[in-house]
């Protein structure tokens, strides 16, 4: 990122993360949120190389190289994916990550300048 940022650029990072909540070890059963994340993807035929992340380990990274960022967490619901229309659902993952949405999550949102 700093090679190809310009000064005052900002960057963004979007993951699949390994940090569990309440919310997505009920859903998923598993106890480990990005498991279960990627083997959804797989079952629909869609091959993902992404591996789940832990956020401590990248936040500690990008505190290392001097980043200033805010990271932000989203609880994925798939049980609910295909039964709500995409705004409801939208707004069912935004109500259901919220008490989280600062420490984990199944996907990782990072904003950087």
């Amino acid at each position: 990122m700093n090679r190809v940022l310009r000064p005052g650029g900002s960057f963004y990072i979007s993951e699949p993360c390994r940090d569990a909540t309440p919310s997505n070890e009920h859903s998923s059963g598993s106890g480990t949120s990005g498991v279960w994340y990627v083997r959804e993807r797989r079952t629909k035929n869609r091959k993902s190389v992404e591996e789940p992340l832990a956020a401590a380990e990248l936040r500690a990274q990008l505190r290392r190289l001097g980043f200033q960022f805010e990271m932000r967490f989203l609880t994925h619901l798939p049980p609910l994916q295909g039964a709500l229309s995409e705004r409801a659902y939208v707004r069912a993952v935004r109500l259901v990550s919220f008490p989280w949405r600062r420490s984990k999550g199944d996907l990782l949102f990072v904003f950087g300048p």
